[in-house]
């Protein structure tokens, strides 16, 4: 309550407990930071072999891509946007006909609110509105609604887990 924060805290949260555990260290926030970027990049070399995309290419499209961001990258809420978006990518394209990951995805969904509710917004509504491309015939109505409402139980478990911390800590009106 007595800083002033415009994105929502679950990354202050993450890297307060790494904090905690490792030592109040700079070079703890400079190694949480190399595991986050490279767990982007490793994310996009995977979606890129999901396309079947050559190794060779891959490799070098995410090394010009770290080249292009080199200055930039850092342990940001955007870049965790950025890793749970792409994580989302990754299990729409590989399971794309497979339900059982449904309930993970608006998971993701739902933390990627509480990295940043803007861009975590318009994450969550894309991964239920984008079920209804998949929409042929009524029988699909049905796994639809199925498949939404597991990703809509996903993206509120990490919602009302905020809204549960944040009255335990009567924040939630400086919220």
């Amino acid at each position: 309550r007595d800083f002033n924060m415009l994105q929502t805290p679950l990354l202050p949260m993450i890297l307060g407990i790494i904090l905690k555990i490792f030592g109040n260290e700079l070079i703890v926030m400079r190694i949480t930071g190399v595991f986050l970027i490279s767990f982007i990049f490793f994310m996009i070399y995977k979606i890129l072999k999901l396309f079947n995309v050559n190794s060779t290419l891959s490799l070098f499209l995410v090394f010009l891509i770290f080249c292009l961001l080199e200055s930039v990258l850092c342990i940001d809420y955007n870049f965790c946007v950025l890793a749970l978006t792409l994580s989302i990518i990754y299990l729409e394209i590989k399971y794309y006909n497979n339900n059982k990951f449904n309930f993970l995805i608006g998971f993701l969904a739902g933390c990627c609110i509480l990295f940043k509710q803007s861009t975590g917004l318009f994450i969550a509504l894309v991964s239920i509105i984008i079920k209804l491309i998949n929409i042929n015939i009524k029988k699909d109505f049905k796994l639809f609604f199925k498949t939404v409402s597991l990703r809509i139980c996903g993206i509120l478990i990490p919602i009302i887990f905020l809204i549960l911390y944040l009255l335990y800590n009567n924040a939630f009106f400086d919220f």
